[in-house]
């Protein structure tokens, strides 16, 4: 896969996860494209993916790739301090598509978690 395959992947992720909890208002959307923008894509790239709603979860070849999309998916659903069920089911199934256990994701989520705590302790 090439390099920009690989990110475009890593940025749907990230919207899948995003949009697990509910719709995306244009703010949310515009913050999204502004991640996309800092992982090296085109803003005209990212718009109609933003759009799209028949996304689904993908993996990499590559599991370091995996481990470091699902981390950033979990600090997603974790930013506001609260894991949505939608939220913490969809970081589970792409984990278990990558074959990373259960037990090593919740791992990860405690570790999002206890970042954002002590961002807001800070």
């Amino acid at each position: 896969m090439n390099p920009l395959n690989d990110k475009l992947i890593s940025f749907q992720n990230l919207l899948i996860v995003a949009a697990a909890g509910g719709s995306i208002d244009e703010e949310e959307k515009n913050i999204l494209i502004d991640i996309g923008v800092e992982m090296g894509l085109q803003p005209e790239a990212l718009k109609p993916i933003v759009e799209s709603e028949n996304l689904e979860l993908q993996k990499h070849q590559n599991q370091e790739d995996n481990l470091a999309d699902l981390g950033d998916m979990l600090t997603i659903a974790a930013s506001d301090g609260i894991i949505l069920t939608e939220e913490h089911a969809t970081c589970l199934s792409f984990a278990q598509m990558c074959g990373i256990s259960q037990e090593i994701m919740e791992d990860m989520l405690q570790i999002a978690l206890d970042q954002i705590t002590t961002e807001y302790e800070d």
